[in-house]
């Protein structure tokens, strides 16, 4: 039969919206999406691990999306948290004026979460929010204690820190900046990132990596003026933009001595790595993604009692947000919490499974010609993927590597996967990245490491060194779907 488009003037109510929109050719709906052109599948229902299309197939869900959906989907105890928190009435709250008992509650979860080295919390809507807020608390604190010079920020090239216009500034990937520059600041300055697989010289150690790194942040505030800079922000564990790069050891200490040698702020970003478990105490740290398990849009700005007590000169804080105190994302946020702090094999688990995903990829995938690097901590894990393994040379851009692998994984393989473009120089440099939920079991982590290996050795070129590589997790594919492993 013709499909029809849909009509300028049709309205698709939410009890019709089912039976309509299998006749819509979606790339003329009144939907705008990131690819316009694109006919995006859509998830009739969501259980689990597992998101169910319309269409008929059903995804493994790898990735938490972009690693939001930290406990999976439908989670009964988020659901309940949720329900629970409409039936009181208590939503919405104006944040001038009231705050509500799940704010208050989830606020204390989130500063025990820090052994109380943080002591104060801002709630919003989103990682790009809580990073805005992050950079004008900064910015006040040093407005309150008189400061006025005070006006740069030093981020890292390759970095992402969010959408709105002050996140996007601070942000050190070029490709994401590039259409939007003539609305930037321009206060934002970087230096390069922690990223020993394409930085690390011959013979060098962790120690002289690190002195390395240190000196190079002390240059740009030399350079910049030592009593200009208001911060330098970065991202614990980098995120999409450079894809799970964990800091060598010594790196984020030493990075936060030279900060306050020189009385700026040290801002960490934790928004897309996770809250509070890979790195040291900042200044100001921000949150998102995970925090509200993928069931409400919600975000956090933590500070510590210095910046609190430059705030506090004035006694009045310079920001506000319509949704701050959102009373069902702070309950949904609260079990989150809840569950992480007080449930201590969750913890176990994401180091094993996580230890059990990357040893199964290198264990596959490590003499894969194209593929460079596979790193990360716990269960947020990434391969890079290169043009040359020795030169260690990266895709160009306009072949996109990557979101070519992550749709045929999804087409063929059935799993969802996360990725970037640009983690070589900013432009070129494709990788995926592997973010499940917390409460994965083993035989999970397994068929998700021999799945994506083999549709990695699947999607490329093989070579005959590849080919028992891929026959191996052939034989895995099979004994998995025929329930072959038990946890």
């Amino acid at each position: 039969s013709k499909v029809r488009a849909a009509s300028p003037r049709s309205i698709l109510t939410i009890s019709n919206l089912r039976e309509n929109t299998s006749l819509i050719i979606y790339n003329q709906s009144t939907t705008l999406t990131r690819v316009i052109d694109k006919n995006y599948p859509i998830i009739s229902r969501a259980s689990g691990n597992y998101l169910f299309l319309e269409d008929g197939r059903v995804i493994f869900d790898a990735s938490g999306g972009a690693s939001v959906s930290c406990f999976g989907y439908a989670h009964p105890e988020l659901n309940l948290a949720l329900i629970t928190q409409i039936i009181t009435g208590v939503n919405y709250t104006c944040g001038d004026s009231y705050v509500n008992a799940s704010t208050l509650a989830l606020n204390e979860a989130l500063v025990a979460s820090t052994n109380g080295l943080m002591v104060k919390v801002y709630l919003s809507g989103s990682g790009s929010e809580s990073n805005e807020i992050g950079l004008k608390l900064a910015v006040q604190y040093f407005f309150n204690k008189g400061e006025v010079k005070r006006v740069n920020i030093i981020s890292r090239d390759t970095s992402y820190h969010g959408n709105s216009a002050g996140a996007l500034t601070v942000s050190g990937h070029i490709a994401r900046k590039e259409p939007f520059k003539p609305i930037l600041g321009t206060y934002s300055h970087t230096i390069s990132s922690c990223n020993p697989y394409r930085q690390r010289l011959d013979g060098e150690t962790d120690a002289q990596f690190v002195a390395r790194k240190t000196a190079e942040l002390e240059a740009k505030f030399q350079e910049l003026g030592p009593d200009t800079v208001i911060a330098f922000i970065m991202e614990t564990v980098s995120g999409s933009s450079l894809g799970c790069v964990v800091p060598v050891p010594g790196y984020l200490e030493g990075m936060r001595a030279v900060c306050h040698k020189h009385g700026a702020l040290f801002i960490l970003d934790e928004v897309m790595c996770g809250m509070g478990r890979c790195g040291i105490s900042p200044d100001i740290q921000t949150v998102a993604k995970g925090l509200g398990g993928g069931h409400v849009p919600i975000g956090a700005t933590l500070i510590n009692d210095k910046v609190l007590q430059g705030l506090s000169i004035s006694n009045k804080l310079h920001q506000g947000q319509t949704f701050h105190s959102q009373g069902t994302s702070a309950a949904v946020g609260l079990v989150v919490v809840n569950k992480l702090l007080k449930e201590a094999e969750i913890l176990l688990d994401i180091r094993d499974n996580g230890n059990i995903i990357l040893a199964e990829l290198k264990k596959r995938l490590i003499n894969h010609p194209n593929v460079g690097d596979i790193r990360g901590t716990g269960q947020f894990i990434a391969v890079e993927f290169v043009k040359d393994k020795q030169l260690k040379s990266p895709f160009p851009s306009n072949l996109n590597v990557s979101p070519k692998l992550r749709n045929f994984i999804h087409d063929e393989y059935k799993m969802h996967t996360y990725g970037g473009v640009g983690c070589a120089d900013g432009i070129n440099g494709d990788h995926i990245m592997i973010s499940p939920a917390y409460n994965i079991t083993k035989s999970d982590a397994l068929y998700i490491a021999h799945t994506i290996s083999n549709a990695i050795t699947d999607f490329f070129p093989l070579k005959s060194e590849n080919t028992e590589i891929q026959n191996k997790n052939f034989e895995y594919m099979q004994k998995f779907n025929m329930g072959c492993f038990k946890d």
